[in-house]
């Protein structure tokens, strides 16, 4: 337990911490919850000071001059942390010491400026309160940012993962003969060998694609329009034969014609008989006689 402490402590500090975006972040997160705990428990207890005022309102303004101060002291904290950082790494002990450093120097100038305007007559009461008062006012939100950011992290680095997985799988796809189906938000749904893919029947905003799984015909649905799963499927061997159906032509056995229209018959127990309107029986056609 003791050499994994070490261990992390001796780990360079996170990345996504130390981006400019998420550093103003922080620093913005961090004055809000300040303003905010400041005014709803009034740990500095202003308002009882005559030289401070005895109205909320007056108590609010000393409260964003303080917390202004303390805005102006993490900018230029991060901002040399920054400067220092494109030089030099920064593991987590140094980043801990750095962020107490943070919350020494507030509670000093908070001490200093309460004792100058005689909130606190003795300096080192003043002190001891402006740090206990700092380290409750910072460290809450700077570890509810850095879990916040943490987990983005992650969530990130599992999106890359599935994106390159499903990279990969089409990638492989493509070389074995492989069909793919992604859903409307571009999350692979299924994969299928071409000759086990039958057909798509469309149910409103969902589709039902049709496939064969020991030899018996098996449906999977999945949110998607027809239309969207049409051009997904552009250039492979797909093709609009209805507009409630797509079908895979290599599955094609007959096409028959009777009084009532062209049909698509692919010779396989428990698949119908897919409908061919007008609109497309030129292109499956044309399709069947290549």
């Amino acid at each position: 337990m003791a050499e994994d402490t070490r261990d992390f402590f001796q780990r360079n500090v996170a990345g996504y911490l130390l981006k400019p975006r998420n550093q103003i972040g922080m620093i913005a997160f961090v004055a809000a919850f300040a303003l905010l705990f400041i005014n709803l428990f009034t740990p500095y207890n202003l308002p009882e000071s005559g030289s401070m005022g005895t109205t909320k309102f007056m108590y609010l303004v000393w409260s964003i001059v303080l917390v202004s101060f303390g805005l102006v002291i993490f900018f230029l904290s991060r901002l040399t942390m920054a400067l220092w950082t494109k030089r030099y790494a920064i593991n987590n002990l140094q980043y801990v010491v750095w962020v107490v450093m943070e919350i020494i120097v507030v509670a000093v100038i908070a001490a200093v400026c309460f004792f100058c305007i005689h909130v606190e007559r003795d300096f080192m009461t003043a002190l001891l309160k402006c740090l206990i008062y700092s380290a409750l006012l910072i460290i809450p939100p700077y570890v509810a940012a850095v879990i916040y950011r943490s987990l983005q992290d992650k969530k990130s680095k599992l999106n890359k993962i599935e994106e390159d997985l499903d990279k990969a799988i089409t990638q492989k796809a493509a070389g074995r003969s492989i069909i793919s189906f992604y859903d409307e938000r571009g999350e692979l749904q299924l994969s299928l060998a071409k000759e086990n893919f039958l057909y798509i029947e469309s149910s409103d905003n969902y589709i039902a694609i049709w496939y064969l799984k020991n030899n018996l015909p098996r449906k999977q649905m999945m949110r998607m329009t027809l239309q969207r799963m049409a051009e997904q499927l552009q250039g492979t061997s797909v093709m609009r034969c209805h507009r409630s159906y797509l079908v895979n032509m290599e599955q094609v056995k007959v096409l028959r014609r009777d009084k009532e229209g062209f049909f698509i018959e692919m010779g396989i127990n428990g698949v119908p008989d897919l409908p061919v309107s007008k609109t497309y029986s030129e292109e499956i056609l044309k399709w069947l006689s290549m």
